[in-house]
């Protein structure tokens, strides 16, 4: 073959493969005949019947140009509910009523009501656990009351109800559980805990002084054998996020080493570490937590400056956090359920071991597992003002740890 035919093929090849980069999306569903489902509501129907509630942005009323790039005319999203036999079957009827396709490629967030909960959710596990583009990273909360009442909150901070729901997570203001944990325990008898929602009716001041809904936090809700059967309240839910590594900050508040009173502290940093060791038949998990600390408040008499004093309010710091992450472990063990994921990490030390006890972990978990605290604080920052404050401790008084 001579070399002018060479390069003429050379160039046909090239001119063929630019075509294809520039061909357009003909085989695809454009993007505007999608509906982007962005969060996922879960109720129980009654008879055996599921409610799914499915939420979306408008973007029809995401205005460019507007303050907040949101339209007048109304909010910029917006929740559409069905029921069925099942969740595939309600869903499947929310597709049948839409002039769109549904996309789950962006949903982050599925919330479950406490009354589908309390009946089980492996029906739930079982069906996001079938879908392709479900990413694994989406978050999992319980509301109180209704889940399709949580999408009717007035979105005050955020654009969407479904992005307010993200940011508690994201910043754990409560458990970010997300759908990778809910598949990780199934091996482990599907025990775990998930943040807890509360919906409130206020009058709230962003709404002219109309009434509407605000969602917040409320403790945890704990699930054995995937099935919900206790709560955590707030002090408990940090206990966990101690025990999990995903504690990010809190406020703690001590009694005063000289006179008891109270000393309100900003944890600014956490770090735990889970080591199992096993002692015969009892599973020992070792936990350390190192905390760093800004002094907020003081109603005690007790001189920051002192450092013996600040070594005592360290003291008093690390023993308010034990009993705090104390009353959540008891608490599983009084339940039998490892709710902290314990198991996969005695897996991962122990896998020959664990492989003989893994089919009754949870019993072995209640009657065998204890918990052992190494706990380090440091107060990185005592405040601005080096003395007490309060007028009735006068400056000239001794205030020392002891008096």
């Amino acid at each position: 073959m001579n070399r002018p035919l060479i390069r003429i093929l050379r160039l046909a090849f090239m001119i063929a493969a630019c075509s294809l980069l520039t061909a357009g999306c003909w085989s695809r569903i454009e993007i505007n005949d999608r509906a982007f489902v962005t969060a996922m509501y879960v109720d129980d129907a009654g008879e055996g019947r599921v409610k799914v509630s499915l939420g979306f942005p408008l973007p029809n009323r995401l205005v460019q140009g507007q303050a907040g790039g949101v339209s007048s005319e109304g909010n910029p999203y917006t929740h559409v509910t069905k029921e069925g036999n099942t969740i595939a079957e309600a869903v499947k009827r929310i597709q049948n009523d839409l002039p769109r396709e549904l996309n789950w490629g962006n949903n982050r967030v599925i919330v479950i009501s406490s009354e589908y909960a309390k009946k089980g959710i492996l029906p739930l596990l079982e069906f996001v656990g079938r879908m392709p583009y479900q990413q694994l990273k989406t978050y999992l909360f319980v509301s109180e009351g209704e889940a399709e009442n949580v999408p009717r909150m007035s979105a005050v901070f955020e654009r969407f109800p479904s992005e307010v729901l993200r940011e508690f997570a994201r910043t754990r203001t409560t458990l970010n559980t997300t759908l990778r944990d809910l598949m990780s325990v199934h091996p482990y008898g599907g025990d775990l805990t998930i943040g807890l929602l509360r919906v409130d009716e206020e009058i709230m001041a962003s709404e002219k002084n109309q009434t509407g809904h605000w969602v917040g936090t409320k403790g945890a809700a704990l699930f054995k054998d995937y099935r919900l059967i206790g709560k955590f309240n707030e002090e408990q839910t940090q206990g966990a996020l101690w025990i999990m590594n995903r504690m990010k900050s809190a406020v703690l508040k001590v009694s005063s080493p000289s006179d008891g009173k109270a000393i309100t502290l900003d944890i600014i940093s956490s770090q735990s570490q889970v080591k199992p060791v096993w002692k015969q038949d009892e599973l020992v998990f070792q936990l350390k937590i190192a905390l760093e600390a800004h002094l907020l408040a003081s109603d005690s008499k007790l001189k920051i400056t002192d450092p013996g004093n600040i070594v005592q309010l360290q003291q008093s710091m690390k023993d308010e956090v034990e009993k705090i992450v104390r009353q959540a472990f008891d608490e599983s063990l009084k339940i039998g359920a490892d709710m902290f994921k314990l198991g996969e990490i005695a897996e991962l030390y122990y896998p020959d071991r664990f492989a003989g006890i893994k089919k009754d972990w949870q019993s072995y978990y209640a009657r065998h597992a204890d918990l052992k605290m190494n706990i380090q604080a440091h107060i990185k920052r005592p405040g601005g003002e080096q003395e007490p404050m309060r007028p009735e401790y006068s400056r000239n008084e001794e205030v020392h740890g002891g008096s």
